[in-house]
């Protein structure tokens, strides 16, 4: 039992914390340099208006209003709603497949 160990175990005061897993890279980090990713995501942190995409998700209204905002800006900064706001990872896939010609960045 963990209790019953002795300290010659070798096993040091912190070792009982999680360490953190490698993550992989995106398609945005592999293709876009790193001094262009950092301003990017500087510029998507200060933004301050955001797109919503409702609970039905990525519609063919919402990729409209998405290439709408690019127009103006080069960024477009997402507010996903329900299930998508709760995992954000698979938001992040669909508006990758929805818009094959763009790298999306979660910041």
């Amino acid at each position: 039992m963990p209790w019953e160990r002795g300290e010659d175990d070798g096993e040091e005061e912190g070792k009982g914390l999680r360490e953190k897993r490698a993550k992989a890279p995106t398609l945005a980090e592999l293709a876009i340099e790193d001094s262009e990713l950092k301003r990017l995501r500087r510029l998507g942190m200060e933004m301050r208006e955001r797109l919503s995409v409702p609970k039905a998700g990525v519609t063919q209204a919402v990729l409209e209003k998405i290439h709408q905002e690019w127009r103006k800006s080069e960024l477009v900064r997402l507010k996903f709603h329900e299930d998508l706001a709760h995992n954000r990872k698979m938001g992040h896939q669909i508006v990758e497949v929805c818009t094959p010609s763009i790298h999306p960045m979660i910041l």
